[in-house]
This record gives structure tokens, sequence and C-alpha cells, in this order.
């Protein structure tokens, strides 16, 4: 899911396509968008056509703009649809997906619809991610616990190990734990 923000190669493009820049209409027709960089505006122009086999001539059509990136539609035959998306992707442009909804003579509408979807699919999101949050917090919470469980235990053996190593057999030693309680007196002396 692309949020609103950002540059044309990462942001939606629900506000900024429109149902006519792209051909929805064809049996052997697509319209592919590619974000470029400026740097490389002159290149793309000069060589989209030849990119792949059946690409439509003279439709490359520049349709937004920003500080970092032009988004480009450009037509290319289905059957070569692929190839074209590979290949403009190796010379490091960046193909972009959009699914608008309806035909060519919706106008604006269709819009409207891509930006209620996308907003309806941002919430499921949201709901989803609270869902997961809390799952994994629990998780965290009993995994976090054996985990220190776990680590004790170790150190318990690690000095059983060594005291053994050190000192050999028969082991006659005590073994204990101090828990330390730093009472508000000594922190504010320490502070």
């Amino acid at each position: 899911m692309h949020s609103s923000r950002g540059n044309l190669s990462t942001r939606s493009l629900a506000s900024v396509v429109k149902p006519s820049h792209l051909l929805t209409d064809s049996e052997y027709l697509e319209t592919h968008l590619i974000a470029l960089p400026k740097a490389q505006v002159k290149d793309f122009l000069r060589t989209y056509e030849t990119l792949s086999p059946m690409v439509v001539p003279r439709s490359g059509i520049e349709i937004a703009a920003d500080d970092e990136f032009y988004l480009y539609t450009v037509t290319v035959f289905k059957k070569h649809g692929a190839e074209f998306v590979h290949k403009a992707r190796e010379k490091r442009w960046i193909p972009r997906e959009f699914r608008g909804t309806g035909s060519s003579g919706e106008g604006s509408e269709g819009g409207k619809d891509a930006a209620g979807e996308e907003r309806r699919e941002l919430e499921r999101l949201q709901r989803e991610e609270r869902k997961l949050w809390g799952e994994a917090l629990r998780l965290g919470r009993n995994g976090y616990s054996e985990a220190v469980m776990t680590w004790m235990h170790a150190m318990a053996l690690r000095v059983f190990v060594e005291t053994v190593l050190r000192y050999g057999l028969p082991a006659e030693f005590v073994c204990g734990i101090v828990k330390v309680c730093l009472s508000s007196s000594l922190l504010l002396a320490l502070s």
C-alpha cells in the first residue's frame, strides 16, 4: 500500500492518474506507467520505442511531475508487456502498477472510486496491524520470560561447569543469586 505522500516512484497514483490516461477497452494493447528520475527523461524519450518489440510509437506521454520524478504512460501490445517492464527495470526506470476502475469515459469518478477503495484498504490494513501488534506484544512478553529463564539456566550450568573444571571433583560449593534492590535514597545518593 503506497502512501499519499512521497515522490511519484513510491506514492499512490490514485490522485494523479485519470482513467483517460489508461487504455482499458483494448483486447491487444495495455498501458504501462513508468516513473523516471529527472536525469533519465531524455534517454527514455530517445529509447522507449525500441526497448521491446511492439511498443506503440509516440505513446510516451508525460502525465505528472514532481521534484524528483516524471510519470509517463507507454502503450505496448499485451504480448510484449512483461518484456517491456523487465527491460524498463534493467534501465533503472520504475514501472508502477495501477488498477484504475471503470472505462476511459468515466472522467474523474474513476479516480474517486480508486481513492475510496484505497482508503478502505488502508483502514483494513490498520485494523489488521492493531490486531497483529497485540498478538506480537503478547508473544513478546511470553517469549521474554522464557528467554530470561533459559538464559539463567545456561548461566547456572556455566558456573557449575567452570567450577568443576577449575576446582575438580567432588563439587563441594554453594551457588546463589544475589538480587539487589536499589532504594530511592541510594538512587538519590548515586545521582
